[in-house]
């Protein structure tokens, strides 16, 4: 999965912050893109979810962003 760049650096920065609210609004986008986004914004969901935003971070780092 390749995300954009602009999304992929919003979600990234709002991770190193621990910004709940800005990872849910950068998520946003992710939502209403196409099927692999959508699958993307809900496994970071479930993370933001359960409290786990190092493993957000870790996951961005393994994303292609383009």
């Amino acid at each position: 999965v390749t995300l954009p760049a602009d999304i992929w650096k919003q979600l990234k920065e709002a991770a190193e912050r621990f910004s709940v609210t800005r990872l849910e609004q950068a998520l946003q986008s992710l939502e209403v893109g196409e099927d692999p986004h959508r699958k993307v914004a809900a496994f970071l969901k479930q993370l933001i979810h359960e409290g786990d935003i190092d493993q957000v971070s870790a996951f961005l780092d393994k994303v292609n962003k383009g």
